[in-house]
């Protein structure tokens, strides 16, 4: 018996040395897992002899193994028969691999734990002996290892720890490959974007420099900067859901150009892509209006059909920036450029940008600035009663006492307001300051009405945000009224209508503001609750003299009295405008000819 366990030993320290030797070995340790797993099969089937060594890998349900791989001696061959085994066909021999951890069947035809597999497996093979270990994966049964001998065989002690080892070994490179694979998903994760896929910010700055270096001059390098236009009014009026829509569906475009001068794609900020390309100026002219062309494609998302533009900014390599921090830089400048000018086109940087690039940065942080330190003021511009010429109403109107510019309009920074996604914050802090004027005044002012922000008309919440500052300040709702603009009433959804009806429900009076600019219906107006038109100043320029302004002023009044709404004509500059107005039947006025926008304190009422 002393022999025999010697024996044992020795055969086992001997097949554990070739295992060893061969399982650190460098050339080893990089080859893939399907090349280590044939290697180890036939290791085992040249060691000891055997004419089958198979690997099977347990499937997610834990309840059947398929054969992943499968080495012949005879053959010298690898093959992938993918057999499945079941636990529910063949229950001793899983319990057996599940608890005793080892299934030595020297005899298959007698075994009590291979009587399930002789008709469908063993027997039409020809395997008269079986030797399985099982694999484990995080202290689990996860598979097996299986050598099988076509003829009758007894598996000795040593043999056994051996294929133990084995087993141990593949335990090790599934752990290893399970960890592997664990690291190329969180650098996945790191470096792409989820909703689009595409690379995200950190991958471009890192791929960027890596192209940058490899750049040849005889292979222009050009960065192509694209913002969607207006995302925050579909963010604002539809949802976050739409809007994510429209990006994932844009990055999918910008993914599918036709061109190979696509280096790279990447999502830059929320509503923001980068596309890196090479290629020569024509071809960049080529690739900047097939992006154009392919994000004005409308856009399908539900029930909705949305049409979005792009707007473009453009820097090449290395004229605009050397690195890719000031190439980033420099296509951003030209995109805002672009924005700047209309949107929907593409620019190229040029010097004079850097400066604007600095300056726009300084006003967003001064805005920013101003918002918290109370620097917006408000001026009030007088609407009067055509009949009696007395003042009815005051229209409030933001501007921004700016430290080192001065008072500044609302066209010199609301447009930078929305851009930054801050009409939202700037709307409430209009509705703050005009309550406060109010309170404070020492006289009963008239209605005082308020230009309201897209942002704002489109937030579910604004009854509740005006009617918690109507009752901070002991206000009545009837000494507001708002204003908002014809184009806004072009997204007739259930909740724009709803919002309306409830400020009207409270006391406020609603005003379409710029009517003529835009293209409402008349069944639109009709079902929603304003009592005034406002006339846009472009249809009161002409009057008297202009025959199509005329035409146009008096087809608003008529259906202005259809609709049972007063009008107010705006921009009135002359005598003569006024006079022909009030003989046409326009029950307001209002206009630099009655009074210009000023301090509530300098107003005569």
């Amino acid at each position: 018996m002393a022999d025999y366990n010697q024996q044992a030993r020795d055969e086992f320290v001997g097949f554990h040395a070739e295992l060893m030797g061969l399982s650190h070995a460098p050339d080893f340790m990089v080859k893939s897992r399907t090349q280590k797993l044939e290697t180890l099969m036939r290791l085992c089937a040249s060691l000891l002899g055997v004419d089958r060594c198979s690997v099977w890998q347990l499937d997610d349900t834990g309840q059947a193994m398929t054969c992943e791989l499968l080495y012949e001696r005879a053959t010298q061959t690898s093959n992938y028969p993918s057999v499945v085994l079941k636990a529910a066909d063949h229950p001793a021999y899983f319990a057996a691999m599940t608890t005793s951890h080892l299934v030595d069947a020297d005899d298959v035809l007698e075994d009590p734990r291979t009587q399930t597999m002789l008709h469908d497996y063993l027997i039409p093979l020809g395997i008269r002996s079986m030797l399985d270990a099982p694999v484990h994966h995080t202290g689990h049964f996860a598979g097996v290892i299986c050598l099988e001998s076509l003829t009758p065989r007894r598996w000795s002690v040593g043999l056994m720890a051996f294929v133990s080892a084995v087993a141990e070994t593949i335990s090790t490179i599934n752990t290893y490959e399970a960890w592997r694979f664990s690291q190329n998903q969180l650098n996945y994760l790191a470096h792409t974007d989820p909703l689009t896929g595409l690379a995200n910010q950190t991958r471009l700055q890192d791929d960027l420099r890596t192209l940058l270096m490899s750049a040849s001059t005889h292979q222009p390098m050009h960065v192509l900067w694209l913002n969607i236009d207006r995302l925050k009014v579909i963010n604002e009026g539809l949802g976050k859901h739409i809007g994510d829509a429209v990006i994932a569906e844009i990055g999918a475009r910008l993914n599918r150009l036709d061109t190979t001068t696509n280096a790279l794609v990447a999502r830059y900020g929320g509503d923001g892509f980068v596309l890196v390309v090479q290629g020569e100026p024509k071809q960049l002219d080529e690739v900047g209006q097939t992006v154009l062309r392919q994000c004005r494609h409308p856009i399908y998302v539900g029930k909705h059909e949305l049409t979005v533009s792009v707007s473009v900014g453009v820097a090449h390599a290395p004229r605009h920036g050397q690195d890719a921090t000031l190439l980033l830089q420099s296509a951003e400048s030209a995109m805002y450029y672009a924005k700047s000018l209309g949107r929907n086109q593409a620019q190229t940087f040029h010097v004079d940008l850097a400066d604007r690039f600095r300056s726009r940065f300084q006003m967003e942080n001064d805005l920013r600035r101003a918002l918290q330190n109370h620097e917006l003021v408000m001026h009030y511009q007088p609407i009067i009663l055509a009949e009696t010429q007395q003042v009815v109403t005051l229209e409030a109107l933001v501007r921004w006492q700016h430290p080192t510019r001065g008072l500044l309009s609302p066209l010199e920074f609301l447009p930078l307001a929305q851009d930054m996604g801050l009409m939202k914050t700037l709307g409430k802090r209009v509705l703050e300051l005009v309550c406060r004027d109010i309170q404070r005044s020492a006289i009963t002012l008239p209605k005082i009405s308020i230009n309201l922000a897209s942002e704002q008309i489109s937030d579910a919440t604004l009854p509740d945000q005006v009617h918690a500052l109507l009752a901070q300040y002991n206000i009545p709702a009837s000494a507001l009224a708002f204003e908002v603009i014809e184009e806004q009433l072009q997204d007739d959804t259930n909740k724009l209508v709803l919002t309306l009806r409830r400020l009207a429900a409270a006391g406020i009076e609603l005003y379409v503001d710029d009517f003529g600019t835009g293209y409402s219906s008349l069944a639109r107006l009709k079902n929603m609750p304003f009592s005034r038109l406002k006339m846009d100043r472009s249809m009161v320029a002409g009057l008297p003299d202009d025959f199509d302004d005329c035409a146009i002023a008096l087809s608003i009044l008529g259906l202005a009295k259809g609709l049972g709404m007063s009008v107010v004509a705006e921009g009135i500059e002359d005598i003569a405008q006024a006079e022909w107005l009030c003989h046409q039947g326009c029950g307001y006025l209002q206009g630099y000819h009655y009074s210009h926008p000023m301090p509530l304190d300098q107003l005569t009422l």
